[in-house]
């Protein structure tokens, strides 16, 4: 599937549309499709709302460690060994 297929089945009432809420998506919806069309698409009221919405989830993450961007090296730091998946 491409991009133009996309456009053409997202403007169509097979998928299921749901309200954009990062929230909701990072608890419910971490797997999906990559070789075909998605399932569900998540709408925003705005871009602007997105923004917000998503400048607000990503500052209620609960980490324990804190990155921070060194522009003098161009890199991000992390302040303590963390673990990935």
């Amino acid at each position: 599937m491409g991009s133009l297929d996309e456009l053409a089945y997202c403007v169509t009432d097979v998928p299921t549309f749901k309200p954009f809420d990062p929230y909701v998506i990072a608890q419910d919806h971490i797997t999906f499709p990559i070789n075909e069309v998605q399932p569900i698409y998540f709408v925003a009221e705005s871009f602007e709302k997105a923004k917000t919405q998503i400048s607000d989830y990503c500052e209620n993450i609960n980490r324990p460690f804190n990155v921070s961007y060194n522009s003098y090296t161009n890199t991000n730091e992390v302040d303590r060994k963390i673990k990935t998946r």
